[in-house]
């Protein structure tokens, strides 16, 4: 790897750690999901989401969080819908902090690192080239 590369590996990486926690635009939670647990609030979140009802499902991630600080599930799906709808920083910012938790599954982190490439793509301007991968090679 080239040391060009590498320095903008580098500075990537420590942009993702540098990011202040993201604050959502949601400060009250519909009266309906006052009382669900935690399992079932993220769940709904996850169909909320699926049917195209981001809103929703960021009131429901953002209730967890204001009874769970620093829950990795919800702020990996806020990670995820942010990323979704083109606010990058945000979304590092929170698969960041989802990475943190204890025994954050993989796919936390593989989510994380490829919206580290893709920003990184970005930034040097290569996100319309196409990904080469070893199938491809062969």
């Amino acid at each position: 790897m080239g040391t060009d590369v590498k320095s903008a590996l580098w500075s990537i990486l420590l942009l993702v750690y540098s990011l202040e926690p993201a604050v959502s635009k949601f400060d009250k939670f519909p009266p309906e999901v006052s009382q669900l647990g935690i399992p079932e609030a993220l769940s709904r979140a996850y169909r909320h989401w699926h049917a195209a009802q981001a809103d929703q499902a960021e009131q429901l991630c953002q209730r967890v969080l204001a009874v769970w600080p620093g829950h990795a599930g919800a702020l990996h799906q806020l990670g995820l819908m942010a990323h979704a709808y083109g606010n990058p920083n945000l979304a590092l910012a929170h698969l960041r902090q989802a990475c943190f938790a204890l025994r954050a599954p993989a796919l936390y982190f593989s989510n994380l690192a490829e919206m580290c490439c893709a920003c990184w793509l970005r930034l040097y301007g290569l996100d319309g080239l196409p990904i080469t991968t070893k199938q491809d090679v062969q």
